[in-house]
């Protein structure tokens, strides 16, 4: 197996036989699953693997950065219901979305996509050997995932549905910022996206500057691109939020109660259109 690959026999049954020297107590001091990662260690994460993947025991494969980066399935599920789900009306259009995922890491939210709203899946990966992971990860859960390798800014797809991003958060350590903001490739990001369709799913830290959302919004310089966050929640609380834009989810086809969010220079705009009609 190759060694960037962490199954369940692998890596955590010798990491419990292990110990270190702690210099401070002159001692040798056994490694403990719930305090202890580095970078070739991944084992703080061990306890939560069922929540990443349900079906972890029956072959899922993760990669260092996956242990803290891929969605919890629960909340995978939650974004992909998100989206018009038909998959019972076989005469519906929306039964034949074609959803978009441009940073599919290891497949934890392509895979839901596919599954729970019987909607084609096209997922896009830059690292091969992640790409690899996404592939066998979804045949574990028989999901069907069209996969491409290559960056989403350089892509181009057309008859895209709906686009759904998660972009790097920056790791474990985007959790000690008190606001996190978005950079110029995340402007980038909703812009490429609205080349391909209106209908764009943003996954964000649950800290994410939401005025910095509607300024990602008024930058598309589309109404159609005012944002809708829902707030994504699992057995631990809310642990991200969604930023929803495009007329999908804005007028009103999405069950989400959260509001939207409007820059006043927007809604400025909003108004003069309603008063000239």
């Amino acid at each position: 197996m190759d060694d960037q690959v962490f199954s369940t026999s692998q890596v955590f049954q010798d990491y419990d036989e292990k110990c270190t020297f702690c210099p401070l107590r002159r001692k040798r001091k056994t490694l403990d699953n719930n305090t202890l990662f580095s970078e070739r260690n991944p084992t703080r994460y061990w306890d939560k693997r069922h929540l990443l993947f349900s079906k972890y025991d029956q072959g899922v494969l993760l990669d260092e950065t996956g242990w803290f980066s891929v969605t919890p399935e629960r909340v995978a599920i939650e974004i992909a219901q998100l989206l018009p789900n038909n998959d019972n009306d076989s005469s519906s259009n929306n039964s034949n979305l074609v959803v978009y995922d441009g940073f599919a890491g290891l497949g934890g939210n392509a895979i839901q996509f596919a599954l729970v709203g019987n909607h084609r899946v096209i997922a896009a990966e830059l690292d091969v050997n992640r790409a690899r992971l996404c592939r066998h990860n979804a045949k574990v859960y028989n999901a069907q995932v069209d996969l491409i390798i290559g960056d989403f800014f350089n892509l181009d797809l057309l008859n895209v549905d709906v686009v759904f991003a998660s972009p790097p958060w920056g790791g474990p350590s985007v959790n000690d910022q008190l606001v996190f903001r978005l950079d110029d490739r995340m402007f980038e990001l909703a812009k490429k996206a609205r080349s391909m369709t209106k209908n764009l799913i943003i996954y964000l830290p649950r800290h994410t500057s939401i005025l910095d959302l509607a300024r990602l919004s008024e930058s598309v310089g589309d109404d159609y691109f005012r944002v809708v966050i829902h707030r994504n929640e699992d057995q631990r609380g809310i642990v991200a939020i969604s930023a929803l834009f495009g007329p999908m989810f804005v007028d009103g086809n999405c069950d989400d109660p959260e509001p939207v969010v409007e820059t006043k220079q927007k809604q400025k705009k909003r108004k003069r259109q309603k008063i000239k009609s």
